[in-house]
């Protein structure tokens, strides 16, 4: 969030100097997806899903997940006829299940938001650049974050663009 925030503040001053520059024009923008919509991060990602400790950790929750649609389909087919020792096993198994899904996937996020932290530190003095060149190149007054904005025509967001400038940016 502080990078997200030192960001804002960035657009703010690159907004304020391009207002010197241009009249009027005002446009939205995105900076996580465009950063996000890169090859780079694409790149990031994948890596991250090949990651021998990250497949593991998917693997582990796949199979968890399977292990509770077979109690699920278990306790449909025979759980009428279990008696209250059964019933309390059953659910026994189904937090347990449950408890060890959730630490799992908490992993997993952690994970994904470390490397998606990294790689947003990484990429944002670029997509100040990338965000700076289309700003003066289309003469551009106004940025607005696209998540502050009520409503705003697609042909006025500029994330793509700046995702196109990145792309094209060694």
């Amino acid at each position: 969030m502080r990078i997200l925030k030192s960001f804002a503040i960035a657009l703010v001053a690159i907004t304020l100097s391009a207002t010197a520059m241009a009249e009027g024009k005002i446009a939205v923008f995105n900076a996580q997806a465009a950063i996000m919509n890169t090859q780079a991060a694409k790149k990031a990602l994948e890596s991250l899903k090949a990651n021998p400790e990250f497949a593991a950790m998917t693997a582990k929750f796949e199979a968890l997940r399977a292990d509770m649609a077979a109690l699920e389909k278990e306790a449909n087919t025979k759980g009428m006829t279990w008696n209250a020792e059964e019933k309390a096993d059953y659910r026994k198994k189904v937090e347990f299940k449950n408890a060890d899904m959730k630490l799992v996937l908490e992993k997993l996020r952690a994970e994904e938001q470390a490397a998606v932290q990294r790689l947003m530190q990484d990429m944002i003095p670029k997509a100040k650049s990338a965000l700076n060149q289309v700003v003066v190149a289309e003469g551009i007054s106004v940025v607005i974050d696209s998540k502050s904005a009520l409503y705003a025509d697609p042909a006025h967001n500029i994330t793509a663009k700046v995702t196109d400038k990145l792309n094209k940016a060694k």
